[in-house]
């Protein structure tokens, strides 16, 4: 260590690495190069071809990856598209099932008004149809009996196991013998008879 070097670590700095020119002492003289023009030239042109063809694979990365993040948009655009699309669509699917159901359940209860004013008529007079097409029809039946109506005749229910009917087995074919046997019989018989 020199003596500059002493003074910088008990100031609390750090020395500099050797082979490094210290504040205050002039740079040491650079060697002159010992290459001729031509070298230089030839290193020069090494190196801006190097250079270009780095400048050439960025710049095919870089097309690829403009390419690559155009397609990804494209497709991300594409999906939110049909995204909406399919919500919409899903929507008025909806609407319209929503729509069915009530459009049925209207149709089923103008049904069971309609024929339970024709089964009910003194109670339709007196209450109306609608408040007739929610009541039980047991009730109905009661309520007409004490207006003066006939009580309807009970429904019967369309749940009813069904009967079985055995139907006789189809006749088969007779043999030749048997057909012969029966014309035996049936000669006998109309001999017999007369």
């Amino acid at each position: 260590m020199q003596m500059n070097d002493l003074t910088a670590a008990s100031e609390g700095q750090t020395p500099p690495p050797d082979g490094e020119p210290q504040q205050g002492q002039p740079e040491a003289p650079v060697a002159p190069d010992q290459r001729t023009l031509e070298e230089v030239m030839a290193e020069l042109e090494e190196t801006k071809a190097r250079l270009s063809g780095k400048d050439r694979a960025y710049s095919e990365l870089d097309l690829k990856f403009k390419t690559l993040k155009q397609d990804v948009e494209s497709k991300q655009t594409v999906e939110r598209g049909q995204t909406q699309q399919a919500s919409e669509a899903e929507a008025a699917l909806r609407q319209q099932v929503a729509d069915l159901q009530r459009q049925l359940e209207e149709s089923a209860r103008i049904k069971t008004a309609e024929v339970r004013s024709v089964r009910f008529p003194k109670a339709t007079e007196s209450l109306g149809a609608d408040v007739v097409a929610t009541m039980d029809e047991e009730r109905l039946a009661s309520l007409e009996q004490r207006l003066g109506g006939t009580a309807p005749a009970p429904v019967m229910a369309s749940v009813a196991p069904a009967r079985s009917i055995t139907a006789p087995p189809p006749p088969r074919d007779k043999t030749t013998d048997e057909l012969k046997a029966d014309l035996k019989r049936y000669e006998a018989e109309f001999l017999a008879s007369l």
